[in-house]
């Protein structure tokens, strides 16, 4: 069985970060995710300084 695990941190709601993803997401949808440090730290209750984008789209 595969879990998954939702979180909700700040960085998730700035509209500057929606509106990345959003851009993103139009060409093609889900392909953008956060990673790295901001994710991590959103497991751990820390607040993030920075954010980082994974896509498989090309520049």
């Amino acid at each position: 069985m595969v879990q998954y695990l939702v979180i909700d941190a700040p960085f998730l709601h700035k509209p500057s970060n929606r509106k990345v993803m959003a851009a993103l997401n139009l060409k093609a949808p889900n392909c953008a995710r956060f990673v790295g440090g901001c994710v991590r730290d959103a497991i751990l209750g820390r607040k993030s300084t920075d954010i980082d984008i994974a896509t498989w789209l090309l520049p």
